[in-house]
């Protein structure tokens, strides 16, 4: 960007001249205002982070109260406390690391990125073990399934036999007085055993 100077022998109106101590390289500096050198004010991160953790936590303790398959509660409670870690971590490299001191800001920043990515890890292993969950309740299902049919099939049969004119007393085709026998399909096979 360009700047434009004023002509020679004309002061700028909206600056004032600079003193002999302003441009003076020994001359001292103002002390950095308190929290000056952090990404973000503490009283900002602070009372989010007490939000998020504390809302962390009732969720964490949710799971351990929900009916749900034990690996599912151990990946999601692994999770739940990382995510604590997390968000303490987040909020030291925000509110706490100072940005002078150059180690400590980037060891902290590091920290907070190696945290995501062991969350990230989990919720990866997470859906991983739910779609090992869905395919043995799938199996399950099928099985079931696959049992009540067979179960159907055979009472069908028995019924069939039951119901069914012997060749013996062989009555016609052509007897229209016979009444229709229909088995009611309503009944489960559990109500049938």
């Amino acid at each position: 960007m360009l700047s434009v100077q004023p002509p020679p022998g004309c002061v700028r109106m909206d600056k004032r001249r600079p003193s002999a101590s302003d441009t003076s390289p020994l001359a001292p500096r103002p002390p950095p205002l308190p929290m000056q050198d952090t990404m973000a004010h503490p009283w900002l991160v602070l009372p989010l982070t007490a939000v998020v953790m504390l809302l962390t936590i009732w969720h964490v303790l949710a799971i351990q109260r929900t009916a749900m398959p034990a690996s599912r509660r151990r990946i999601r409670t692994a999770s739940g406390l990382l995510m604590l870690l997390l968000f303490a971590a987040l909020t030291f490299a925000l509110a706490g690391a100072p940005i002078s001191e150059r180690r400590l800001f980037v060891l902290s920043w590091l920290a907070v990125l190696g945290l995501v990515m062991l969350v990230l890890m989990l919720a990866a292993m997470d859906m991983a073990n739910t779609v090992r969950l869905s395919g043995r309740l799938r199996r399950q299902l099928t099985t079931q399934a696959a049992e009540d049919l067979a179960a159907e099939v055979a009472f069908r049969r028995r019924a069939a036999e039951i119901l069914a004119p012997t060749a013996a007393s062989g009555p016609s085709s052509t007897a229209p007085d016979k009444p229709q026998v229909v088995i009611p399909a309503s009944r489960t096979p559990a109500e049938r055993r």
